[in-house]
């Protein structure tokens, strides 16, 4: 599981055997995503300095170094 905080929301990602995703929002929302969502949301989100914005590194960043 992914995880990121930008600003206030700490997002929660999973990533399904079948290339789709779960995407919690401050687990309060649940967004289901296709595999086209879910590449563009690892995209510009985990793989981004976005994420990073408030000088947080994201889970995902850690573990790549």
């Amino acid at each position: 599981m992914r995880q990121a905080r930008i600003g206030d929301l700490k997002i929660h990602l999973r990533e399904e055997p079948d290339s789709t995703g779960v995407l919690v929002v401050n687990s309060n929302a649940v967004l289901f995503l296709d595999r086209i969502a879910l590449d563009y949301f690892i995209q510009r989100v985990f793989r981004s300095s976005y994420s990073d914005f408030y000088g947080r590194r994201t889970s995902a960043q850690r573990r790549s170094g």
